[in-house]
Formats: C-alpha cells, sequence, structure tokens
C-alpha cells in the first residue's frame, strides 16, 4: 500500500466527510420536496449537485491513500454515508416509478396462498384484495406479472416479515444494495488483492445517486438480482462452482437478464472445470426445478407469459429500434413490432458473434463479457430503463479499467435524462438531444472493446481472429 504523510490523509479524511454531509443534506432536501413529479427540475437540479459532489468524493479518496488504520477509517466513512443516503431514500415516498407496488401486491397474494401467475389485477377472482390503498396506483393491472419464480419468493418473504409495507420492502432491498457494495470489495480484494483499489470501488457504487434512488428510493429489484451475479462471480473467486451456479440461476429467475450471461458461465467453466462442469451443473438444475415446479403445477407456463408479453406490446427506450422507425418507413402496432424483431435479431446476431469468439480464460474475461453484453442490451433491446444503468457500474467497478468505469459513471448521471422527457414536455430537438447524450456511453464502451479486442485488422491467411479482452 502507498503511504502518504499524516497530514495529507487527515485532510482526505475530513475532506470526505464533509463531502458526505453536504450529500446527507441534498438528499434530505429530496426527502421534503414530496412528489418528484410535480418537481422535476428541482429534482434535476439536486441530482446534478449530487453527482458533482459524488464526482469530488472520487477525486477526494483517489488522492488520500494512506496507512493502513486511516484505510479502515475511510471504510467506515464510506459505509457510514451510504446506509444514511439510503435511510433517508427508504422513508422519502416513491414517485419516480410504481413498480415496486406490484412486487408488494405478488407478494400479498403469494401471502394469501394465492398464485400471483394466475390472475391479472383486474380479475374478478382477486376483488377481496383490492382493497389495498396501492392498488389504483400501479399500472397494467390487465398484465400478467413480469417478474420470476425467485422474485415472487423474494416478495412472499417481503410480505411475511413487513405486510403491504412499502417502508419495509424498501429497507430489505437496500440490504441487499448494501451487500453489493461488499462483495464489489471482496471481489476487487480477491482479483487484485490491493486493498485501497477495493475501498475506491465500493465508494464509486455505493455513493452513486442513481444507484439509491434507483434502489433505496424507487425500490427496483434489479438490486437483488445484482447480489445474486456479484455473489456468483464472487464464489468463482473462492472455487465454487456449485454456489456460483446456483446464484446464478437464482438471478436469472429474479430478473431475466442475467439469463443471458448463461453461455458465457458454460463456456469459462468448460476452460476451467472442463471434467466437472456437468457434476457442478446438477445441483443448479434441481435448484432451478425446485424453483419452477410450485408455480408450474399451479398455472403451468404462465410465469414465462408476462414476459412475452413485455417483449411483444411495450417499449420505454432503444436506440436502435427508434432508428430503425426513423430509417424505415414503419408506422403503428405493425411497424413498432418490425423494429422490435429487427432490433431482437441483431442483438442475438451480436450475442453469438461474442460468445463464439471471446477468451474466457480468467475471471475477469468473464466480467468483461458481462458488461459487453449488458452494454449490447443496453443499446439494442427495444424495452430499456434508467436503472439498467447499474449493471455496468457495478460490473466495472469490479473491471476497475480508469474508461470503463469512467464511461459506467457518465451513463449513471446522464440516464435520469429519461424522467426529463417522462415528466415533462421536450420538443422533438430537445428530445433527440438527451437521448444522443444518454447513449454515447454505451457506444464509447463498445467502441473501447471492439478496439481492445483488435478484431479489425488485417486478416491473415489461416488465421482465427479471436476476442481477447485481455
Amino acid at each position: 500500500m502507498t503511504y502518504f504523510n499524516s497530514n495529507s490523509s487527515k485532510v482526505g479524511i475530513i475532506s470526505l466527510l464533509i463531502i458526505g454531509f453536504v450529500q446527507l443534506s441534498i438528499y434530505g432536501n429530496l426527502y421534503y420536496l414530496g412528489d418528484l413529479r410535480d418537481s422535476i427540475i428541482i429534482f434535476f437540479g439536486n441530482y446534478f449537485l449530487l453527482f458533482i459532489s459524488y464526482i469530488i468524493a472520487i477525486y477526494i479518496l483517489n488522492k488520500c491513500k494512506s496507512k493502513e488504520y486511516q484505510s479502515w477509517i475511510l471504510l467506515a466513512i464510506i459505509f457510514f454515508f451510504s446506509i444514511s443516503f439510503r435511510f433517508l431514500m427508504v422513508i422519502s415516498e416513491t414517485y419516480l416509478s410504481t413498480d415496486i407496488f406490484r412486487y408488494m401486491w405478488d407478494g400479498m397474494l403469494s401471502g394469501n396462498w394465492t398464485d400471483p401467475y394466475k390472475y391479472v389485477p383486474s380479475s374478478l377472482e382477486l376483488d377481496n384484495f383490492k382493497g389495498v390503498e396501492y392498488y389504483e396506483i400501479y399500472d397494467h393491472k390487465d398484465e400478467f406479472t413480469i417478474y420470476p419464480p425467485f422474485a415472487q419468493i423474494f416478495f412472499f418473504v417481503s410480505h411475511l416479515l413487513f405486510g403491504n409495507s412499502q417502508l419495509g420492502m424498501k429497507s430489505f432491498l437496500s440490504i441487499f444494495d448494501i451487500l453489493n457494495g461488499s462483495l464489489i470489495f471482496l471481489l476487487i480484494k480477491s482479483q487484485k488483492n490491493e486493498l485501497f483499489r477495493a475501498f475506491k470501488g465500493t465508494l464509486i457504487y455505493l455513493w452513486n445517486p442513481l444507484v439509491i434512488i434507483e434502489f433505496s428510493n424507487s425500490g427496483h429489484l434489479d438490486v437483488l438480482a445484482i447480489f445474486l451475479i456479484l455473489l456468483s462471480l464472487y464464489f468463482l473467486t473462492r472455487s465454487l462452482i456449485i454456489g456460483s451456479l446456483v446464484s446464478l440461476v437464482a438471478s436469472v429467475f429474479t430478473k431475466w437478464i442475467p439469463l443471458l450471461f448463461v453461455p458465457f458461465y458454460i463456456k469459462f467453466l468448460m476452460n476451467k472445470e472442463k471434467f466437472h462442469l456437468i457434476k457442478t451443473a446438477f445441483p443448479a438444475i434441481i435448484f432451478s426445478l425446485a424453483i419452477i415446479l410450485p408455480f408450474y403445477l399451479s398455472s403451468g407456463l404462465n410465469f414465462l407469459r408476462g414476459m412475452t408479453n413485455f417483449i411483444q406490446n411495450w417499449r420505454f427506450e432503444s436506440t436502435l429500434s427508434r432508428f430503425i422507425m426513423f430509417i424505415f418507413p414503419f408506422e403503428g402496432l405493425d411497424g413498432l413490432n418490425s423494429a422490435k424483431v429487427m432490433s431482437y435479431a441483431i442483438f442475438i446476431i451480436s450475442l453469438i458473434v461474442v460468445l463464439n469468439f471471446v477468451k474466457l480464460l480468467k475471471i475477469l474475461n468473464l466480467v468483461d463479457s458481462l458488461i459487453v453484453i449488458i452494454a449490447l442490451f443496453y443499446l439494442i433491446t427495444p424495452s430499456i430503463f434508467p436503472w439498467y444503468a447499474i449493471w455496468l457500474l457495478a460490473l466495472s467497478c469490479i473491471r476497475g479499467t480508469d474508461f470503463i468505469t469512467l464511461s459506467s459513471i457518465s451513463l449513471s448521471g446522464i440516464a435520469v435524462l429519461n424522467y426529463l422527457q417522462e415528466f415533462s414536455k421536450l420538443n422533438q430537438f430537445q428530445f433527440w438531444a438527451a437521448y444522443t447524450i444518454w447513449f454515447i456511453p454505451i457506444i464509447a464502451i463498445l467502441i473501447f472493446y471492439l478496439h481492445r479486442s483488435k478484431i479489425v485488422r488485417k486478416v491473415r491467411s489461416n488465421r482465427i481472429l479471436r476476442l481477447d479482452f485481455g
């Protein structure tokens, strides 16, 4: 560890404390704002201040490498404020998203031994449950729930512990968010054996305002899925293959996004555990069946129905689908569906190309692959949300590449522009300007990896191109 003089270290600690209290006051201001949708410009002003102070905190930490006992003081400061920021957002009302109310609805049904996949919320069969205060708040009451079986288990446990409490569920999710920071710390330390770099990665994740607002205020389920992926990667560093695969399966059945990671895990394990893959995968298969079977016996394949409808009928933001509709004369629902089909086709082809050529010899190679897939997913798929940027942030913290981390941090600052589009009226020029800025970091990440892969190079005879992320 690098040693600096004691005075420099003390200045860094004091500076970080000051920044922490400044950020705490801004989160307090957000708490008192009330409905953020009615004060969206003020919200953006506060978010800008949070993001600038967050960048300053990273800069301070980067400059105040210190002796071991002082480093542990820094870690204590990081976690103290991480918990304090989240506490204020947990006790604040949820306005930017209504997803958590669907979580609570599904959990309430499970808590009353009713399969949440069996009926849509507007069904007459569920009239006895419609008296809850949040029934009128959440959207898509005529749609089957899109949340996978392990997510339903989480909702069920949350209902058993906290009942119909938004505060309880957000607190529960925030615990996993703090654990995410802890896993990032352990993953960096296990790969690099650099204590101070682990502190830096932990602060980058835990003090990020998008992470705090989306997970502790809005209560998005992605925090649990990210936790399970980080846990899976950590198990890999400890050569606990069965635990890693079980965690991966749990993540897939929490949010469908990690399903994209499965082929890359298999290829990685075939390189590292070639003769034990089937034996080690068997417990994960049994675990999958144990999760799915109760719901399948109750409502068949309805647990897939909500996601199928989501893929077919919903669109939030997508660069490629909008670009396709701009280039081609697509109109109406048929045009949208055509753009979606083309987007998915391009994404699948890209996935196959990366899987075919990527080298997966080290865990960091696997992390690189996951970053590329999430970046492609963010860019290509027709349904995207601002909090998906946090997947990139968490993985980039582990990777530790300055450019990738900087791009992911930038994306987390820009992603909230979507709320400006959603809750205020933008003209066509303003919309496309915000939209273009939003995706610049994603394109930068993909170009970075493309450049490092040396895929664009002269192909000599009998030479096979290989994506080597280094």
